[in-house]
């Protein structure tokens, strides 16, 4: 039977080593919060989230899914060998569906065994998914709201080594404000280009409307720059 001095020297190792797993774990959300803010393409954005979060999860891969009210569903991008593929579900079907229509947490032990999965990607593809932890992702709360806009999900599969825990959970809620701002800085970057844009369109357009001397000629140079 071990000694007091042995059960507390093994405690005093057990907190040592908590202590430094968190020293990493703070470690790593900064710099994840670093390579968030410095990136404003929402298509470049995605795949460094699922990265980022994949490695500190110690998990196999991530997803995250952008929530798009307007058509009901959720999107994302995924790489398929050199091919970057666009994927689409519905709000409210399989996991990362569910989570984006009822804002909980889910965290499966083992997928089969969990109604509210959806096997189709699994069956399409080959993967085996077994543990899922999804969690979604709020805009940053504004004055005129009562409740926050769920914007995106996040969604993390196969723990290495075994299930994910209520400290996986932590962490990842720990990371969600970081990601919610640079969702939201990506959107308003990817509107502030499209009035760039279209601001030059209407400069070209002027410019050689002022060149031009027949009303056939001012047709076509309308129609040339909006096809």
């Amino acid at each position: 039977m071990p000694s007091k001095e042995e059960i507390l020297q093994q405690k005093v190792a057990e907190l040592e080593n908590a202590l430094r797993r968190k020293q990493v774990e703070m470690s790593s959300i900064q710099q994840i919060g670093k390579a968030l803010s410095s990136e404003l393409r929402t298509r470049n954005l995605l795949p460094l989230i699922m990265n980022e979060v994949t490695r500190l999860m110690n998990a196999d891969r991530s997803t995250f899914y952008i929530v798009d009210e307007e058509r009901g569903e959720l999107w994302s991008i995924i790489a398929q060998q050199a091919e970057i593929k666009e994927i689409r579900l519905k709000i409210g079907v399989g996991i990362a569906g569910y989570v984006a229509k009822t804002g909980e947490v889910i965290n499966i032990e083992d997928a089969y065994r969990d109604s509210r999965f959806d096997p189709t990607t699994d069956k399409k593809t080959g993967y085996r998914t077994r543990s899922i932890l999804c969690m979604p992702i709020f805009e940053p709360l504004k004055e005129e709201k009562s409740r926050p806009s769920i914007i995106g999900v996040l969604q993390v599969l196969n723990k290495a080594d075994g299930v994910f825990t209520k400290d996986d959970e932590e962490l990842l809620a720990s990371m969600a404000p970081q990601i919610a701002i640079a969702i939201i800085n990506a959107r308003l970057y990817s509107a502030l280009e499209q009035k760039v844009a279209e601001l030059n369109l209407l400069f070209d357009i002027e410019r050689e409307l002022n060149q031009a001397y027949t009303q056939e000629e001012l047709l076509q140079i309308v129609i040339n720059k909006i096809t």
